[in-house]
């Protein structure tokens, strides 16, 4: 069996790939692109099913993770965390290098990272994405005013006093006014028309 291990970034990659008394085999520098890693894995000097390869879970790894899976190979994906105290505590380690990666999952010393399904993680993101909108938006609320009255002017004359209050109290609002309109009147009669006099 042999180990393959990737040093994964935005733009590129290192492989290097061991066999079970640690020689290097292959070593390589991968432009991070999918037709580009497809090739890299036909220039492979070994069968990819022959293969397990490991990487850290950094930004684009699940769809490079999904290719090297459809080649054939058994992905790992490891800890960064824990990869990088033992790379403390080893001094001949360099946490995050392609090699130490591939020589901790050829001993089977690799600590690996829960990989949840596409589903999920797809979820994850999109909760993050709206997190992240949500506060972008939250700023650009409260900087606008500021930014206004440093240089003398007011707030945008189309934002009301009641589009700037939060929502909640906005929604409470709505529902007491619906409720006092749906609730029936009491109408007063006079008097004298109850037959009634004092």
């Amino acid at each position: 069996m042999y180990t393959l291990g990737i040093d994964l970034h935005k733009r590129s990659s290192v492989w290097v790939l061991l066999n079970d008394a640690r020689d290097v085999l292959h070593k390589s520098t991968v432009t991070t692109h999918p037709l580009d890693i497809n090739i890299a894995i036909e220039r492979l000097p070994v069968a990819p099913k022959d293969v397990r390869v490991v990487i850290e879970p950094t930004g684009g790894w699940r769809w490079v993770a999904d290719i090297l899976e459809q080649s054939g190979m058994t992905v790992h994906i490891a800890n960064p965390t824990k990869v990088r105290l033992i790379a403390e505590s080893k001094k001949k380690f360099d946490a995050g290098d392609a090699q130490t990666l591939a020589d901790l999952l050829r001993a089977d010393y690799l600590p690996e990272a829960y990989r949840a399904p596409n589903a999920i993680d797809t979820l994850r993101m999109l909760v993050r994405e709206r997190a992240y909108f949500v506060r972008l938006r939250t700023s650009v609320k409260t900087s606008y005013p500021r930014c206004t009255h440093e240089e003398g002017g007011t707030s945008h004359p189309r934002t009301s006093s009641a589009e700037a209050r939060p929502r909640r109290h906005r929604t409470w609002r709505r529902q007491r006014n619906d409720r006092t309109s749906a609730a029936p009147r009491r109408t007063h009669r006079p008097h004298h028309a109850t037959g009634k006099t004092h």
